[in-house]
This record gives C-alpha cells, structure tokens and sequence, in this order.
C-alpha cells in the first residue's frame, strides 16, 4: 500500500493492486436485509430523529418526557441520553457531526418566545450567541469535526466557529435567510433565502463568501440538505403547476433536478448521503393523507420506505414510518419518523451495507460499484467508517460482499 488519506486513495503496483481487479462471482443475487430500531422516549408520548452520524451509530432529535417537556437527545446503540436545556427551557437536537461527538440545536425558554441555538460537547450545552436583539436563533447543522455550526439569527443566515463566533453569511438581495445544513469540511451552506425584489425565497448554495441562488422548479424553493464535498444539494421547490411542491436535487451539471413524487401531489427532501447520490425525505401516496418516508436514487426512483423495505426483507411489522429526516455518509443507515403501534416513535433503519447501490440486493453491480467508488477515493467507499478511504475498507467491504451483506 503506497498511499492512504482522508477520502482518497492510491494503489499502484502489489496485491492490492490486483485484489482491486479481481472479480468476484460468488453472490449472484441475495437480497440485502437489515433492521429498524424503535429508539424509544424519555417517558412521554412523542420522539423525532432529525440527524445521524458519519457511521450511522449516533442519532440526534427530540423526545417528549413525563411533563410532556421536549429534550434534546442523543442515541447510541447503549440508548438515549437526554442532553438537558440551558435554564429553564425545552431543548430540541437538529444536527450531528460526521464524527459524532458534537451536537447543535434550539432552546427554547419556557418563560419567553425567542429560541437560544446551542452547541453540545461532552463537556454540556452551550450558548452560541445571537445576531440580533429579539427573534429566534436556531442552529441547525454542523460539519464533519463539529467545529462549524450553520443557522439562522432573526432573518439572518449564520456560520459559527470557536474563532469567529456567529458570524452572518449574507443573502440573495433581501433580508430573510437561514442556513440548513454544511459540508463535511464547512466550507459550504445550502438553505434558503428571500431574492431581492419579490422577497420569493430560493434555495442557496453558500461557498467562499458567494451565495448562488439554486433557481426553483417554477416558484419559490428551500434547499435543506448537502453531499460531503458540497458539490450536491437538495430540498424543495413548488413547480409550476398549482403550487405544488416536489423535492429536488442539485448539482452544478444537471442544475435543479425534479425527483418527483410517491404519486400524489407534493414530495420534500431533507437527506442527503455523503457522495449525494441518495435523498431522502417524505411525500404522499394514493389513498392515504398522512405523509409517507422515502428514499431516492438514480437507479431506483422515489420509493416509499414502507413497501421498498420490506422488499429487502427489512421486518416494519407495527411500523409506519412517516419521514425520512437523516442519512449516514453511505446512505445505509436511514433515520427519522414515524408510527409504532399508533404512537409517534423516532426510528434508525440500518440497511445492508454491500448493498452498494442500494437496490435491495446484493449482487455484482454493487461490487463493480464500490470499486470505482474506492479508486476515486469518494467518502461512500469509507466503509469501516474511520474517516479515510485505505485498504482496510476495500478488505471489509469483500468481506462483507462474500457473506451477502
């Protein structure tokens, strides 16, 4: 092994070298599996997961307790931890840092209106500041090392660091923005703002001081989610046609891109996985009013989680999950809402991991696929989820392709 980086690899001459040509045929077609984690509540009646990390083994939302007060928590496979509030106050977790080890979200004080964003850390909750007087400041994302943190302050879109402080990122030509979600290194925001002129808001993409307005699908958009590198985005737009509003994504290449929808009216996304090739989020189905989780790819389409994964032998029995909220870096660990036996339950599934191109089997595709990933050094081929494409992920991977999952 010549080289190994973070999210790159090189492999000249030597066994690897020809363990990377090799071809496997010993799965044909052996269909993924997986599992869904019920993550419980603090003793009331509610729970919600809004974020996961990198690996897929942290989770972060809020849950109701006994007093029907809202907590911010944190989930690991060893259960929830409550992440308190500051002061007198009901706390509420929006995102996670790819390493798990940073938290950011609201506070909002029992005895007034205005929310307080906060940043967690094994050493407890603190206060990020705020651009203005009076309003709500939100926190909503944080980057990779838990070092940057996006948000809004009042109409005021916001990147915070130790060294800066809250700092405002600008707008589209008119007050009114606010930062949704940030990039693995934090270089890059994606969320929304009002346009100079109509106030129409837009999705925006934020890098090196510029703010690009992502254009819509015919009216206004909100961009809500982001690839690893920055280079993807995704969210909502209305389209032309009677105010609905169908999810999308983006990149430079293809521009705004309509996923469409579960075959009803209006679709959302609110994931993304770290090479943006997977979108999650929620729409509607034939039928049914209440709203329905999904994932997108480009070889599978928008398809509702709770007919996709019992396909791939995912057990949802007393499960319907209503929206998908958070993807890992690899797309495998989908996390979010829905109903367990009528009560309203945060929910983790984890998918098979080898099920490269996730369309519910294991099959030589997916090791075709994972292959091109490892040689381009993308972070979906970090599959030991340590932080740096090596050997040691292309060994796990065959090793888990070999077994079937």
């Amino acid at each position: 092994m010549e080289n190994t980086r973070a999210y790159g690899f090189s492999c000249k001459a030597g066994p690897c070298a020809a363990a990377i040509v090799t071809t496997l045929c010993v799965v044909t077609s052996v269909q993924a599996g997986g599992s869904i984690t019920n993550l419980g509540t603090f003793g009331g009646t509610i729970s919600v997961a809004n974020a996961v990390s990198g690996n897929g083994s942290a989770v972060v939302g809020y849950s109701s307790n006994a007093s029907s007060q809202s907590h911010a928590f944190l989930w690991t496979a060893a259960g929830l931890i409550d992440l308190g509030t500051i002061g007198n106050s009901e706390s509420v977790a929006f995102g996670i840092s790819g390493d798990g080890t940073t938290v950011v979200g609201s506070n909002l004080p029992i005895s007034s209106s205005d929310s307080r964003a906060f940043r967690w850390t094994s050493a407890g909750m603190a206060d990020l500041g705020s651009l203005v007087f009076n309003g709500n400041t939100d926190a909503y994302a944080v980057n990779g090392d838990g070092s940057v943190v996006t948000g809004r302050s009042g109409g005021l879109a916001f990147r915070w660091t130790n060294a800066t402080g809250m700092q405002d990122i600008g707008n589209l030509g008119s007050l009114g923005a606010v930062g949704n979600a940030i990039s693995l290194d934090g270089m890059t925001i994606v969320g929304s703002g009002n346009i100079a002129v109509t106030g129409t808001t837009h999705a925006f993409r934020w890098t090196n001081a510029w703010m690009q307005d992502l254009g819509t699908l015919g009216g206004a958009s909100w961009g809500t989610a982001v690839s690893a590198d920055g280079s993807a985005a995704a969210g909502y737009s209305n389209v032309a046609a009677g105010g609905i509003t169908h999810a999308f994504r983006w990149t430079e290449a293809t521009g705004m891109l309509d996923l469409g929808t579960l075959g009803v009216s209006n679709s959302y996304a609110f994931a993304m996985s770290g090479d943006g090739s997977t979108v999650g989020g929620y729409g509607f189905v034939p039928g049914s009013g209440e709203p329905r989780a999904f994932i997108w790819t480009a070889k599978l389409g928008m398809v509702d989680l709770n007919t996709y994964l019992p396909s791939v032998g995912v057990n949802l029995a007393h499960w319907t999950l209503r929206k998908t909220y958070a993807l890992s870096a690899d797309g495998s660990t989908i996390a979010g809402v829905g109903t367990f036996n009528g009560f309203t339950r945060a929910f983790l599934v984890k998918v098979c991991g080898s099920d490269f191109d996730h369309d519910g089997f294991v099959t030589g595709d997916d090791y075709d696929s994972f292959v091109l990933a490892f040689e381009a050094g993308l972070p979906t081929a970090d599959f030991n989820n340590d932080g740096f494409v090596s050997g040691e992920d292309f060994d796990a991977f065959v090793s888990a392709f070999e077994a079937g999952c």
